[in-house]
Parts: C-alpha cells; structure tokens; sequence
C-alpha cells in the first residue's frame, strides 16, 4: 500500500511539473543554429520562409518583427525577400516550442 502511494504520489507530482513547465513563457529549447540552403518558399501573410538545405531538407521558419533580413548586404524586408525564391541564402535561428524562428536572415 505504502508502495501504490509513492507512485501515485509521483504521477501526480510528474503531471503537475508538466503542467507548470508547458504555462511557463520558456521560449527557447535549443541553441543557436545556422544553415544554408536556397529559398523555397516566402509566405509574407504567414511571416514563412521554407529553405531547402544541400542535404534536401526543408527547414519552415517563422519570421518575427525582431528578424534581420539582408539581400546582398543591404537591409531587406520579408516582402523583398519573396522576390528572392531561389537564391542561396544563410539563416540563423533558434528552435522554440513553436517552430523555428529566424533571427537572421541573408541572402548572397
């Protein structure tokens, strides 16, 4: 008996910290990354940039107000960035609850 109220005991208590920890604004889950790759897809209603890696892979990242946007080093916005589909492009972004977001953005 003593046992079975541990582990209720436990559940319970694994159950709230997951509660706690999900109401909790902790934005960021991993570390600073950067890729490069050649831009898919610009979406300005949806604040999207897919870019697609040398590996194949497709990277949808989310493009907040705080992002810098550069094309050929001059300072860029999203919509610009749509009339460059196809170029090489380096982003650098951090993985949050939500998706990846781009914090840097720069097209050569």
């Amino acid at each position: 008996m003593k046992y079975l109220m541990r582990i209720l005991l436990f559940a319970a208590l694994a159950v709230l910290v997951i509660q706690v920890a999900a109401a909790q604004d902790v934005p960021f889950v991993s570390k600073t990354e950067t890729i490069q790759g050649t831009i898919a897809i610009v979406q300005v209603e949806n604040n999207l940039v897919i870019v697609k890696t040398d590996d194949g892979i497709f990277f949808d990242l989310k493009v907040g107000p705080a992002a810098r946007i550069e094309i050929g080093g001059a300072k860029a916005t999203l919509t610009n960035l749509a009339d460059q589909v196809g170029k090489t492009v380096s982003v650098t972004f951090r993985t949050l609850r939500t998706g990846d977001s781009a914090l840097k953005i720069e097209v050569q």
